[in-house]
């Protein structure tokens, strides 16, 4: 097996954290914003300060979800793999 594979294309997990990195600058980006207040010395109502809190609550929001999602999933799936099928045919008790 090569370096270089012939599958082509992202995989789930490669999707997953590409958007949790981007939701993580759009978070960081609003904070960076933050600079102007520091400059100024007061935090003035305008569109500037609109604009950084829809960023903040982009931000925010979408890695708490994103948290939340992926908490969600790996708790489903390890439930998944604990639940015992019993299909027609096997055995009915187990021995372990």
């Amino acid at each position: 097996m090569s370096i270089f594979d012939d599958r082509v294309g992202l995989q789930p997990v490669s999707v997953l954290f590409l958007w949790a990195i981007f939701l993580d600058m759009i978070q960081g980006a609003s904070n960076i914003l933050s600079i102007r207040w520091a400059f100024l010395g007061e935090v003035v109502e305008d569109e500037y300060c609109t604009a950084q809190a829809v960023m903040k609550q982009i931000g925010n929001d979408g890695v708490g979800m994103h948290s939340i999602h992926l908490i969600s999933s790996r708790r489903y799936r390890d439930l998944s793999k604990d639940v015992l099928v019993l299909q027609p045919g096997s055995p009915s008790r187990l021995h372990c």
